[in-house]
């Protein structure tokens, strides 16, 4: 059996090539794990801050208030926002208070208008 110089270095380079593709696939590999990962943290907040709304607007319709039910929330990052109208400050503070003890939230903002009602 005789070896051609060729067929040394022919092997080498495949072994080369082998090692070079193999260490893309790990490199991509690593890349497709961390976009995954990524996007699976984002979908996990929005699923937080979804629950997070829905339990904000469930007290508020829980206290049988017509200014506090008809309160627009709205949450990102686990920080609430709430927004409308109420007749008074107290409504206004209650509704914040009701937010802001409900868990998972971090912090509320509260762009709610006091308009008191009209007498007359």
């Amino acid at each position: 059996v005789h070896a051609w110089p060729e067929s040394g270095r022919a092997t080498q380079q495949l072994q080369q090539w082998g090692r070079q593709v193999h260490q893309q696939l790990r490199s991509s590999g690593a890349r497709v794990n961390a976009a995954v990962e990524h996007s699976a943290a984002k979908q996990r907040v929005l699923a937080g801050d979804d629950a997070i709304t829905a339990a904000v607007s469930d007290a508020l319709v829980a206290t049988q208030s017509d200014d506090l039910r008809l309160l627009q929330v709205d949450t990102s990052h686990a920080m609430v926002t709430l927004s409308g109208t109420v007749t008074s400050t107290d409504l206004r503070q209650r509704a914040v208070a009701i937010a802001q003890s409900t868990s998972g939230v971090h912090g509320v903002f509260s762009l709610i208008r006091v308009v008191p009602v009209a007498v007359g």
